[in-house]
């Protein structure tokens, strides 16, 4: 396949339909099997209307889950969902008192998301496009709260990194042998480096461990890839109800992100002034690697003016060959089922405008 220039992060604003039928669900008014019955309906409408946009790499809309992160982990060997203190963001809002935690040794177990992916593929096929399954990545294991039954298991953060590596070794040939040849990580662990946001310091890990780890993770668990295997790590900035977590450069560790990750694209946010310029893309130097500007915000109905997406996209030109750039929204639109502050049409309007410009920027 040809490089992707028009992309997006994954997440879509669940339907109504799709809402309901986890009510329910919750309520034991629907089996499992009578609501992934609606999961599918829904998905197979997201990926037509991918498809009709332009896009040649389409995802399930995460309509199979309920939080980006907490549905992955909490399915694996050794891991349970918690009541925990709400995540506050920017503005003050608060996510649900939920999180995940280590009860006893991790492993991967008999994974859900292999068996979603090939229901999502198998819809997939009739539009002739391909499935991009979106994960999160490793490093999100710091997200955790650490308990006391945990530390029965693993005596330290090294150890746990350890054992979360094998889980994502294996994972990686499962997918592939389900069809997967696209799969992206979504990691907002690297936002303490940007900012003083102090989830290391919460969690109680050393900032330097810290790099060292998530940069060993990230490359041990793509070092398992197939050659034909697609890769994708997605910088994420948070993204709850239409807010972020963090401001700041990539700058500080940019030499890592740009230099030392060994993906095939990177999507990173540069949708508004709070991550910083584009100078840090100069040092993303590997002639395989694409980088794709998060250009037209997920979070906001206001739709961008091509010519000045447009404009900046040749302004990061200056830094990294143009055939090496891509475009995407900056983040999904509803990383968790709440999703953010626009409408499915204004949604659908900002990823057309995303093919429309790729098509006249690239071809």
């Amino acid at each position: 396949m040809a490089k992707i220039h028009a992309d997006h992060v994954g997440s879509f604003l669940r339907p109504q339909a799709l809402k309901e039928a986890r009510a329910k669900f919750a309520a034991k008014e629907l089996s499992a099997e009578e609501l992934r019955a609606v999961e599918n309906v829904e998905i197979d409408k997201i990926i037509a209307k991918q498809a009709d946009l332009g896009y040649q790499v389409v995802t399930d809309g995460e309509f199979r889950r309920a939080w980006y992160y907490l549905d992955f982990f909490t399915a694996c060997q050794g891991i349970e969902k918690v009541e925990s203190e709400p995540l506050v963001f920017n503005n003050e809002t608060a996510t649900e008192a939920v999180n995940f935690a280590i009860t006893g040794k991790i492993s991967l177990g008999t994974h859900p998301f292999v068996e979603e992916f090939r229901a999502t593929n198998e819809i997939a096929q009739k539009y002739g496009v391909e499935v991009k399954l979106t994960i999160p990545s490793p490093n999100l294991i710091t997200y955790r709260d650490v308990t006391d039954a945990e530390r029965e298991v693993y005596a330290d953060e090294t150890a746990v990194f350890a054992d979360v590596i094998k889980l994502y070794q294996e994972l990686l040939p499962q997918l592939y042998a389900a069809g997967c040849r696209h799969l992206q990580f979504d990691d907002t662990a690297w936002n303490s480096f940007f900012t003083d946001f102090g989830l290391l310091e919460v969690k109680g890990i050393d900032r330097e461990l810290a790099l060292a780890l998530f940069t060993q993770a990230t490359n041990d668990v793509l070092s398992v890839a197939p050659a034909d295997l697609t890769t994708y790590v997605h910088i994420c900035r948070g993204n709850y109800k239409s807010e972020h977590l963090t401001a700041g450069s990539y700058g500080p560790i940019a030499d890592v992100l740009f230099g030392q990750l060994a993906y095939d694209y990177l999507l990173v946010e540069y949708d508004d002034e709070r991550s910083g310029d584009f100078e840090p893309l100069k040092l993303a130097t590997r002639d395989e690697q694409v980088v794709t500007l998060g250009l037209v915000t997920s979070k906001t109905s206001e739709l961008e003016a091509k010519e000045e997406i447009i404009a900046r996209i040749h302004e990061a030109a200056n830094y990294i060959p143009l055939e090496r750039l891509a475009l995407s929204p900056q983040c999904g639109f509803a990383s968790t089922e709440e999703g953010n502050a626009l409408t499915e049409q204004e949604q659908w309007d900002k990823l057309a405008l995303v093919t429309e410009i790729a098509k006249e920027v690239w071809g």
